[in-house]
């Protein structure tokens, strides 16, 4: 099953939002921010699809548009990224332990429109301490 675009996309993503109160950095409504490109649009190189985006290069435009963005660095909130292994006809979801959980997961696969039989891996290279509360699927905002 797959969502409502014509076509999986890949790309990279952050869950974010305005810090809640308390010691340890919380994400009381994180927010799905996504930069996303059509599958079909990225280059297969050795059996390997992954777009050119960076978290570090893009970052200066989402904390233009998002104010409880600015002044952290690019990893501070929960990241990842989505590839595509052409071998096993596989979308790759790599990210952060924090948000490995479900519900986020029904949010990442709706925006980039991902097959159910995606493949999900935690990755040493996205961490953080910042937490992320439970997104209702309802109410969770997607850009």
């Amino acid at each position: 099953m797959m969502s409502a675009l014509t076509e999986p996309r890949l790309g990279i993503f952050w869950f974010a939002g305005p810090l809640g109160p308390g010691e340890m950095p919380r994400v009381e409504q994180p927010q799905l921010l996504a930069v996303t490109t059509p599958a079909s649009a990225v280059p297969l190189i050795g059996g390997f699809k992954t777009t050119d985006l960076g978290h570090i290069d893009v970052w200066p435009s989402l904390q233009r548009q998002h104010a409880f963005l600015r002044g952290r660095p690019y990893e501070f909130f929960p990241r990842g990224r989505v590839n595509y292994l052409a071998d096993s006809d596989t979308y790759l979801v790599l990210l952060d332990p924090e948000v490995a959980r479900s519900d986020f997961l029904e949010l990442i696969d709706a925006r980039f429109g991902l097959p159910t039989s995606r493949r999900v891996m935690t990755d040493s290279h996205y961490r953080t301490r910042v937490k992320c509360r439970l997104p209702s699927s309802r109410a969770a905002k997607i850009n």
